[in-house]
């Protein structure tokens, strides 16, 4: 595997390869989640960092749990916590989330719960680590709401991006736990186009009332990327 070192702004830097890196969408849910300073956030399925990082960057967050099930992609963001001396704030773990959620010890804990979840059913990819990363074949949408909910403190948030196909399902699976939809985006890669992505953001216990925000445009009719999407990456 050739791994590379890229720089993402601000002095930080990250460590990807052709098999494992980020994509828009993740760069899109950490700035659509930004946590607050004082946050005690954890990310679901961290891959190789990408949005702890850009936390960190952004906001000086202190209290990151990013955890991996894949061994690659976490030991590539270890690399990245250890290459930007985050070590006291970013707690990386090669852990099932299914495993840790067996452990009360850690429910009720967190102001906000991340995750870039899986897109496709089982079976559509043969690529692991993508498979792992972008398919149910070790957790459902279902099953990392619910975890969500057990780790969230009342109030706390839940941030996710998903393919539009997705929405009724998490809707229906965030009101099953105690989540309430508040806050929803589409996100349009093309100018005019049918928006592919949405971001959602949930607040357990909360009471209903959901706002829906002006759709995000990646690129413009003419190819060239929008002036939101220049401003959230203007630290490259």
């Amino acid at each position: 595997m050739n791994k590379r070192v890229q720089p993402i702004g601000g002095d930080m830097k990250i460590v990807i390869s052709d098999e494992v890196n980020f994509t828009t969408d993740s760069v899109l849910l950490a700035n659509f989640s930004s946590p607050s300073p004082k946050t005690n956030v954890m990310e679901i399925g961290s891959g190789c960092g990408i949005i702890p990082l850009l936390w960190c960057r952004n906001k000086k967050l202190n209290k990151i749990t990013a955890v991996e099930i894949n061994k690659v992609p976490f030991e590539m963001m270890c690399e990245s916590i250890k290459l930007n001396n985050l070590e006291d704030r970013i707690l990386a773990l090669n852990e099932d989330i299914k495993v840790l959620a067996s452990s009360r010890s850690i429910y009720g804990r967190f102001d906000m719960v991340v995750c870039n979840p899986p897109y496709f059913p089982v079976g559509s990819c043969k690529t692991l680590n993508r498979s792992l990363s972008r398919h149910e074949n070790t957790i459902t949408l279902e099953e990392i709401i619910k975890i969500s909910s057990l780790f969230l403190k009342y109030g706390g948030k839940l941030c996710l991006c998903c393919r539009t196909d997705r929405l009724c399902d998490i809707v229906f699976f965030m009101r099953k736990f105690g989540i309430e939809p508040k806050l929803l985006r589409f996100v349009e890669y093309k100018q005019g186009k049918s928006a592919e992505l949405f971001l959602i953001k949930g607040q357990k216990g909360a009471k209903t009332g959901l706002i829906l925000k002006n759709n995000l445009v990646v690129q413009m009719k003419n190819g060239v990327y929008s002036d939101e999407v220049n401003e959230i990456y203007n630290n490259y």
